[in-house]
């Protein structure tokens, strides 16, 4: 092989071969498992009329917003209020921070914030 080529093989070994390997050990043999829920719900009001509704919807365009239900509670799980009451009661700070000698990519630093804290919920 030409000296350009045996670059080009080494080069994809540095940069393609060998990250994965070390990915891939690391996935396996360090990092503790995983686990993920999930929670669903629907947020429902009672069918009536609006004003809008009536006028066909004309307040959509004199640029008046309305924040409905669902981004009220969006924004409030998103929140750090509710991150401080769930952290009281449950102390999600020590459940995510547990693994931090064993698995310190995966889980939260032990002396963490409350910014810190709501940025890995």
């Amino acid at each position: 092989m030409k000296r350009r080529h045996w670059g080009l093989a080494l080069s994809f070994v540095i940069f393609v071969f060998v990250p994965v390997i070390v990915v891939a050990w690391y996935l396996y043999f360090v990092s503790l498992d995983q686990y993920a829920s999930t929670a669903g719900f629907t947020v429902r009001k009672e069918d009536s009329q609006s004003a809008t509704d009536l006028l066909g919807g004309l307040a959509q365009f004199t640029g008046a917003t309305s924040s409905s239900d669902a981004d009220v509670l969006y924004e409030f799980i998103q929140s750090q209020e509710i991150v401080e009451k769930i952290n009281q009661t449950v102390d999600i700070e020590g459940a995510y921070s547990k693994n931090w000698d064993v698995d310190p990519l995966f889980a939260i630093w032990p002396d963490a914030d409350i910014e810190d804290l709501l940025w890995y919920w």
